[in-house]
């Protein structure tokens, strides 16, 4: 896979969708380890990641739709 370099105009949407994935893979991890733990302190991190990623999403929603 080749790597957008920074002055590439669709680098911004990369690095979006990156920041969405790494955000969504948290959040299903930590909610994968809060239910085999029952902890509810692990259970809230895993709502805030899914949050951040949320938020990620309609960025890069934004600027998918920028871009056309």
């Amino acid at each position: 896979m080749t790597q957008l370099t920074p002055d590439d105009k669709s680098h911004p949407l990369e690095q979006a969708l990156l920041s969405y994935l790494d955000c969504r893979r948290k959040a299903l991890r930590l909610y994968g380890e809060a239910v085999d733990s029952g902890d509810g302190a692990v259970a809230e991190q895993a709502k805030a990641a899914a949050q951040d990623a949320s938020r990620a999403l309609e960025e890069l929603k934004k600027l998918g739709a920028s871009d056309h």
